[in-house]
């Protein structure tokens, strides 16, 4: 049986839509959600993530995978190009692509 693909999921690399399919099953949308305690690092870069959201317009922040050592996270925001876009937030990298 194959599985249809969402039209805007065409539009987007593998490596995006992955990201968008983690985003869309999060539930978790603070650090106390994920952590019985988080460290100080933790909370400050959350805290610099949901600044640049607020800066940015963004909404619907989520925390899209966590261990021990880290997390990840995305935010949606209206971009200037008028598309909805993710903004997606690993330790080592940020990722910013439309999602319709």
């Amino acid at each position: 049986m194959m599985v249809q693909q969402k039209e805007e999921d065409k539009k987007m690399t593998k490596k995006q839509q992955g990201m968008k399919w983690m985003y869309d099953r999060a539930t978790a949308s603070s650090l106390n959600q994920v952590y019985k305690n988080c460290s100080y690092a933790k909370q400050r870069s959350f805290d610099a993530i949901r600044w640049e959201m607020a800066t940015n317009g963004g909404y619907d922040l989520r925390i899209t995978g966590h261990n021990a050592m880290m997390y990840s996270c995305a935010y949606r925001y209206k971009g200037v190009d008028g598309l909805e876009h993710l903004r997606y937030f690993t330790k080592a990298n940020t990722f910013d692509f439309p999602i319709n």
